[in-house]
């Protein structure tokens, strides 16, 4: 039976036992080839005889060995597969040794060229720009705080013994309980303050419209006067002298004569510089709005500023007084200018302020202490010098000498606290850096936080920091006052 199924491959099936032969040869089939088995017709059906047909003997021809058309051809296909393959395997093999080899060739020479690039950017770039980014910072610091700090401490200092003596006639006495002598006194801090800040140069109160800058010299003298030992009670007296953005009206001197005195000519958004006195007895204070040009008195004021900022500020003086006391010195060891710790007037808020301090000690030691004087700087500059610096770091290295990029994800200039005497938990304090709008800055007024650099929220901040904690195990490490180049992950 030939049949063709659905898939319209034919099959053949032979049912031999079907059929019988005589011994006459008749066929089925309607032939007179004599078959001499039924196994014989089977064959028969399957393709033509493979024996001998002339041949008298009765015998059976098997079918092992034989194979179909469809098993020769599967068989040669699958054999031509696998030799196809076989061949791929080698070339493939032999081909991926020699990418592997010349890969491994191009590579080590990129390795070489890169290496060479990298150890020139770190030697002759990074290393130099550290080194002039060092010496900038060092000006920085030495022309916009400690010179305006020193000098104005210089000036009241001496004011006040100049005053002191030329009053010998009263006998011992104290300047801060004098109400005339503080005046003086307050008056001669603006004029030095105003000079720091270059006012004279203005001819009226009211700036130009624009940014205002930040502040690089002293913004307040003052002194604070101790009842015995005790800085917080006793009379505390000073000027502050700020430059603040306000709002100044269009008007004529007749109707908003007040105005014409803060704001001059300048009308709209203003820079204006704002000159304000303070006069405390104990916890009690009073502000004045002073005429930034001439020092003159404008109008008393709500205090915006408490008495605890000068506290703060001439605090030091006290912890060192005794500190002396606690290590059996005596109060004869001379007067010491100290630095304070740093502090803000509003915790996050505002800048963040240093203060240098000298004793209020007219025998030249701590057996005749009767307070401490100061001058306030403003570290608001800080992180604008920072970026001016690692700008021209960023430059130099996209030159086309080098062709690198850096950004303020993967590069950083931080200046931190190193070393602080009294107020250890300082150390580390982030003072500012390259990248002021990250998160360690108020979103508005771009304040810094008081925050560590080792938890700075920027991370190049803050894993470099840690590096630096890792290999020299404190801030305050003596190792840490030169210059070091090293690797981290």
């Amino acid at each position: 039976e030939v049949s063709v199924g659905a898939d319209a491959t034919p099959s053949v099936t032979v049912a031999a036992s079907s059929v019988r032969l005589s011994a006459e040869g008749a066929t089925p089939f309607g032939g007179a080839t004599p078959y001499h088995s039924e196994l014989a017709v089977a064959h028969h059906a399957m393709g033509p005889p493979l024996w001998d047909s002339s041949s008298d003997a009765d015998e059976e021809v098997g079918s092992c060995g034989q194979l179909s058309f469809r098993s020769t051809i599967v068989l040669a296909i699958v054999s031509c597969v696998f030799a196809v393959c076989a061949l791929l395997y080698f070339w493939a093999e032999d081909s991926r040794e020699k990418i592997q080899v010349d890969g491994g060739q191009m590579c080590s020479g990129d390795d070489e060229a890169q290496e060479g690039t990298v150890d020139n950017l770190i030697d002759d770039v990074t290393k130099a720009s550290f080194r002039i980014v060092l010496g900038s910072i060092e000006v920085m610091i030495n022309d916009f705080v400690q010179t305006p700090a020193r000098t104005a401490v210089d000036i009241l200092w001496g004011s006040m013994q100049d005053r002191r003596r030329r009053l010998t006639s009263m006998g011992d006495f104290d300047l801060c309980d004098i109400e005339e002598q503080r005046d003086w006194l307050a008056n001669r801090s603006w004029a030095h303050l105003a000079k720091q800040w270059d006012l004279y140069s203005w001819s009226q109160i009211g700036g130009q419209s624009g940014t205002s800058l930040r502040r690089r010299a002293a913004e307040a003298m003052f002194a604070n006067c101790a009842v015995g030992t005790n800085l917080s009670l006793g009379r505390k007296f000073g000027v502050l002298l700020d430059r603040r953005r306000v709002v100044c009206p269009t008007c004529s001197l007749d109707t908003c004569k007040f105005n014409k005195l803060i704001c001059g000519d300048c009308t709209g958004s203003c820079d204006v510089f704002f000159a304000t006195r303070f006069d405390c007895s104990g916890f009690d204070c009073h502000w004045f709005w002073n005429n930034a040009l001439t020092g003159g008195y404008i109008y008393p004021i709500e205090p915006n500023v408490s008495s605890e900022r000068v506290t703060i500020s001439s605090d030091v003086q006290a912890k060192y007084l005794e500190r002396l006391k606690v290590e059996g010195k005596g109060t004869g060891e001379p007067a010491q200018r100290l630095w304070s710790k740093i502090h803000q007037v509003k915790a996050n808020e505002s800048d963040l302020l240093f203060t240098l301090t000298a004793p209020i000690a007219y025998c030249g030691n701590y057996s005749c202490f009767r307070g401490a004087i100061g001058a306030d700087i403003n570290l608001g500059h800080v992180s604008d010098d920072c970026f001016a610096e690692w700008s021209k770091l960023a430059h130099r290295v996209a030159s086309p000498e080098y062709q690198a990029y850096i950004g303020p994800k993967n590069s950083s200039v931080f200046i931190l606290m190193h070393y602080s005497e009294f107020y250890q938990d300082q150390e580390g304090l982030l003072l500012g850096t390259s990248d002021p709008s990250s998160g360690d800055y108020d979103d508005m007024m771009k304040y810094v936080k008081q925050a560590k650099a080792d938890q700075s929220t920027q991370d190049i901040v803050r894993h470099a920091s840690k590096a630096i904690l890792a290999k020299f195990k404190s801030w305050r490490s003596l190792n840490l006052t030169g210059e070091h180049f090293f690797e981290f992950n």
